[in-house]
């Protein structure tokens, strides 16, 4: 079974496999990639409001792609993985930052 963690570290989105030997990788969290993650909000609300489904595959692409971005985490460790188990680690009282990971579809 995978279990998975995300959290922000810093100005990074630490992304990492937390078992044994698990892979583990930073995505650095810029502006822009912000930007990038509210627009996965608001195109999956509107999304579920029209019951469209070609953009939540779409949605679902671009969020692979971005956790894949420079060294394939995502692909690494779904590879050959059965169940999964994903927590977004966020601190009691999230700041802004980590509202808007909280938000991600």
């Amino acid at each position: 079974m995978l279990r998975a963690r995300i959290e922000l570290r810093g100005e990074d989105l630490f992304c990492a496999d937390t078992g044994e030997g698990g892979a583990s990788s930073l995505k650095p969290l810029s502006p822009e990639a912000l930007s990038r993650l509210e627009g996965w909000s608001a195109r999956y609300d509107a999304a579920v409001r029209l019951r469209a489904v070609e953009p939540l595959v779409e949605i679902g692409r671009d969020i692979a792609d971005f956790l894949n971005d420079g060294d394939s985490w995502l692909d690494r460790v779904l590879d050959d993985t059965g169940e999964i188990a994903l927590e977004i680690g966020v601190s009691g009282t999230p700041e802004e930052r980590e509202r808007i990971l909280l938000d991600v579809p």
